[in-house]
């Protein structure tokens, strides 16, 4: 067996050489990186299950710009309309009556269902409820947890 002298990550596709000679060339999934051969023999591995892959992260990105949160929210910290999402997953909340909650699925899940059933402390109520599937939610959660 030959060491790998040379391993390069370029946008989604991996080149494993060693020497001069490619090993493996590999298409990257959000981080879940996939051989090309395997793709060839098996298509399905070119498409990570939605459950917790890439594929969810993607779909949730989707959702947020199609469902016009992108509007309001920015995901890089950038101050907008309503608060960023970046770092949201796994924050702590304050709510106007002092109370406080962990900003974790399930809470997520309630305040997108229902956004003016409490008041987030220092933000405006504005945000309109939008209408989501249960599988849409899913991934829309899972792109705002990969935010964080």
């Amino acid at each position: 067996m030959r060491r790998v002298e040379k391993a390069a990550l370029s946008g989604a596709a991996v080149l494993i050489a060693i020497g001069s000679a490619a090993l493996v060339t590999a298409t990257s999934h959000e981080g879940i990186t996939i051989p090309s051969w395997m793709t060839k023999l098996w298509p399905a591995a070119a498409r990570p299950a939605t459950r917790g892959g890439g594929t969810a992260i993607s779909g949730g990105r989707r959702i947020f710009e199609q469902k016009g949160c992108v509007a309001c929210h920015s995901t890089d910290g950038t101050p907008n309309v309503g608060p960023t999402l970046k770092g949201l997953y796994g924050s702590t909340v304050e709510f106007e009556d002092g109370s406080t909650r962990t900003a974790d699925t399930t809470f997520l899940e309630e305040f997108i269902r229902d956004p003016r059933k409490r008041t987030i402390k220092g933000v405006r109520a504005i945000m309109p409820r939008t209408e989501l599937t249960d599988e849409e939610l899913r991934q829309l959660i899972a792109y705002l947890q990969s935010l964080s």
